[in-house]
């Protein structure tokens, strides 16, 4: 008996005080235009975690920019981005979705870039 009446006591207090409400999201108006500026900004060029290729670190352009220019002369299908973070050069390649197809393409180029590794960086949203 008081075993029933506990089980009835439990089930009937979940259901009787079980509450429903609304939650309304106050927020400071610079915050808004801040978020629309970002969304704005994603929209015009959208990026997404992938890998690239990195053919080149260093401090000087010229060799960087002789190892492109070999690069897009034999492979002129795939994107080259020179970066320039102070005081060094990076030169990297592709915009490849996961490690796999990354790792597939600098099988092919080792021969011609024997430095060649893999990083995580930003890419391009395919289109």
């Amino acid at each position: 008996m008081k075993l029933t009446y506990l089980v009835f006591l439990l089930i009937f207090s979940t259901v009787a005080f079980a509450q429903q409400g609304l939650v309304k999201i106050n927020m400071n108006q610079k915050v808004e235009e801040i978020l629309n500026k970002k969304t704005a900004l994603d929209k015009e060029k959208p990026v997404i975690a992938g890998y690239r290729l990195q053919l080149y670190f260093g401090g000087n352009r010229n060799e960087a920019a002789e190892i492109k220019a070999r690069f897009t002369s034999i492979y002129a299908d795939y994107n080259v981005y020179l970066i320039y973070q102070q005081p060094y050069f990076k030169l990297r390649v592709g915009d490849f979705r996961n490690r796999i197809t990354a790792g597939n393409f600098q099988k092919i180029i080792l021969k011609d870039f024997p430095a060649v590794f893999i990083v995580k960086d930003d890419i391009a949203f395919p289109k």
